[in-house]
């Protein structure tokens, strides 16, 4: 893989296509030379700089010997390419770098970048002096892809990957540098087309959760329920609610468990949480073991505050967490302890809420949770394998 990028790179008129797609927070540089083609992950430095080592080099010695035959080479690339000097004056670019621009800028009038405009991938202006290639050579290293906006002089903006480098002469002094772009137009209109469909998915969930509220309040007020099962539905349902718009902004991906705590321990009033203390590492948690962890604490923060410590003025309760790992598996451990409130007595039955912690971690995310009803106060033990990748 690696020698296919020094042939690329040091043949680069044989070099047919460029290209660039996305799969989840990887970005892949895709090389193609006739029918071979190889494939290098954005992230992984060491790949790139094989394409990118090879290819400053060969810029180096070609622009600086006036090398006729390889300046046509390059104006044959198919990737927007672009060369300066150790100022970052620029001295060379191919037509797909003016086609990209929009315009064709002249040589030694434009310094850094030969775009109209620069903006960072928020939308926010970008001075040309902090753009990806002059931070490369101010640093004077290769850089990981940046992402950036350029705005052509009609006004249209194209987002793209710079793979800036340095270049060296033979006493290993810096004597310019070399931009290639990847135009990635294609995959952020992929990406917002797919955050519209998320959008559009997560507004009918909210009106169908909306329809089931209202359907079993009238329900539940027909058939003459005490007050008390409503108002347990409604937190349930509401808790429900609360950690789907938190899995929403993490676009259904994994997230943290401090963050679905805190999501149930929200509603509670600041005298409340005063008396609450957590404390635990980051731990990245998959989006079904999210959506039951939030039902199982909404349910012990619930009893918490009807009959355990939260319920009188001087109750406490300490959550704890930890990330275990065994071999290539790991788990979540959580600890829920009360303290100072009422005496726990064991129940004379086991309700809603006891069946949802020990029987839903076990049977839907294959885990343990054990509760204990220690006079001096309640204490729950979770623990659940984690599906989620460690960040």
């Amino acid at each position: 893989m690696k020698n296919f990028a020094v042939s690329c790179a040091s043949n680069p008129k044989g070099l047919s296509g460029v290209s660039s797609e996305q799969s989840g927070n990887s970005e892949t540089l895709i090389l193609q030379q006739g029918n071979t083609a190889a494939r290098y992950d954005a992230a992984d430095d060491d790949r790139v700089a094989s394409f990118a080592d090879a290819f400053g080099a060969r810029m180096a010695g070609g622009l600086a010997h006036d090398d006729g035959q390889f300046r046509a080479m390059l104006e044959a690339l198919p990737v927007p390419v672009y060369a300066t000097d150790q100022d970052g004056w620029i001295r060379f670019f191919n037509n797909a770098a003016a086609d990209f621009w929009g315009r064709r800028p002249r040589l030694g009038e434009a310094r850094w970048c030969g775009s109209w405009r620069l903006y960072d991938p928020s939308g926010l202006p970008l001075a040309h002096d902090q753009s990806p290639l002059a931070l490369a050579v101010k640093k004077n290293c290769s850089l990981p892809a940046s992402e950036a906006i350029a705005e052509r002089p009609d006004g249209t903006r194209v987002p793209f990957l710079a793979y800036p480098k340095p270049l060296r002469d033979s006493q290993g002094a810096v004597c310019g540098a070399v931009n290639m772009l990847v135009d990635i137009s294609e995959r952020k209109q992929a990406e917002q087309h797919q955050k519209t469909l998320v959008d559009e998915l997560n507004h009918r969930v909210k009106n169908m959760l909306a329809t089931v509220q209202s359907l079993a309040i009238q329900t539940i007020r027909s058939a003459g329920v005490g007050r008390d099962v409503l108002r347990a539905f409604d937190g349930r349902l509401f808790a429900l609610g609360r950690v789907h718009d938190l899995l929403t902004q993490a676009q259904w991906q994994s997230t943290d468990f401090k963050a679905v705590l805190d999501t149930v321990l929200r509603p509670l009033g600041p005298a409340v949480q005063g008396r609450i203390v957590t404390n635990g590492g980051p731990v990245r948690i998959a989006p079904r073991e999210a959506v039951l962890l939030a039902m199982v604490l909404h349910e012990l923060i619930s009893n918490a505050s009807k009959f355990g410590a939260l319920s009188c003025r001087d109750g406490t309760l300490s959550v704890v967490w930890r990330e275990t790992e065994a071999g290539a598996s790991r788990s979540l451990h959580v600890e829920w302890q009360e303290a100072n409130g009422p005496e726990v007595a064991s129940p004379e039955k086991q309700g809603f809420g006891t069946r949802l912690i020990e029987r839903g971690i076990a049977s839907e995310l294959k885990g343990a949770a054990e509760i204990s009803y220690d006079p001096a106060g309640l204490h729950c033990s979770i623990r659940i394998p984690l599906a989620a990748p460690k960040v």
